[in-house]
């Protein structure tokens, strides 16, 4: 087994997995699982493309929004500590009406996301050796060598976490609105206590992407897109069958480590085994990958601390 390497991850190779976490991402994956792409017709994909376009601007409208929101509040401490008090006011008023704007757009959101960050723990190893390790972790806690297997373990991890910073949109706004009457006061020191205490409200949520499952569905869709064509070539057809063995394996690797449980798991190869079945018979393959495709999407979403 190879060493696990840690780093930030590109934010385009990871911009599927946040818009199914954005709070639009679900409209437009309901608007996409209408009809699927291959029965839609020209005028239809357009359709489609201008509604996931307005949804993606509507959502970047509400992220600039919060965030402007969240700047604004600095501002206004930093106007604060520099004895500026109208500016302060000045910055808290803008704060309230990117607030109340954000509100009134989306009365349903409770959390504002204002800002992004990745890391990526990725193994290398094959399902034997990550068997292994697992053995070996188990011997030593029943030798009661904790630290070692707690240092073992830490390693047995493939997933990109998402660290997602909100704004509470249940509290934030009138934190910030019950600021103002106290500069007015002259109260500026409980101002700035306040202030601070309303940014040390942001929500942090975690969203574990597991990177052996976003392999798979990789392999499974070049796998899908090879067996769209009309009548694939034999090479076409050995790289099918490398894909689909090489999604089996990931998968594999998927529940080694923990992602997910034994049922889903158990359905996974299930389906696999199914498709398998249908590409040596030759049958049509278009359900099979629809669903597979289906049930890591919901594997996926399934992940958050």
């Amino acid at each position: 087994m190879t060493g696990r390497r840690i780093h930030y991850y590109s934010l385009g190779l990871l911009a599927s997995a946040l818009l199914a976490l954005a709070p639009l991402g679900s409209l437009a994956k309901a608007a996409r699982t209408q009809e699927s792409p291959s029965a839609q017709t020209g005028d239809e994909k357009s359709v489609q493309e201008k509604l996931d376009k307005q949804l993606a601007e509507r959502r970047q409208a509400m992220l600039d929004e919060a965030h402007a929101a969240l700047d604004e509040t600095n501002a206004a401490l930093k106007a604060l500590d520099e004895g500026n008090a109208q500016e302060a006011l000045d910055a808290l008023e803008r704060a309230t009406g990117k607030l109340e704007l954000l509100v009134a757009r989306n009365p349903q959101l409770a959390l504002a996301p204002v800002d992004v960050g990745f890391v990526t723990h990725d193994l290398y190893a094959t399902p034997q050796a990550i068997r292994s390790a697992r053995n070996q972790a188990e011997q030593l806690l029943e030798d009661g060598e904790v630290q070692q297997a707690r240092e073992l373990l830490s390693g047995l991890a493939s997933e990109v976490v998402i660290s997602v910073t909100n704004l509470p949109l249940a509290t934030y706004p009138a934190a910030i609105k019950a600021i103002s009457p106290l500069i007015d006061n002259g109260e500026i020191e409980e101002a700035k206590a306040a202030l601070s205490v309303a940014l040390g409200t942001l929500v942090v949520t975690n969203h574990v992407v597991s990177l052996p499952v976003l392999r798979a569905q990789a392999a499974l869709d070049e796998a899908e897109s090879l067996m769209s064509g009309e009548s694939p070539s034999d090479e076409d057809e050995q790289r099918v069958d490398e894909l689909v063995k090489d999604a089996r394996k990931q998968l594999e690797i998927a529940e080694l480590l923990g992602y997910g449980n034994k049922v889903a798991h158990k359905q996974y190869r299930e389906e696999i085994d199914e498709l398998e079945g249908k590409i040596t018979d030759e049958q049509e393959t278009s359900g099979i990958f629809a669903k597979l495709r289906s049930l890591l999407d919901e594997f996926q979403r399934s992940f958050v601390e």
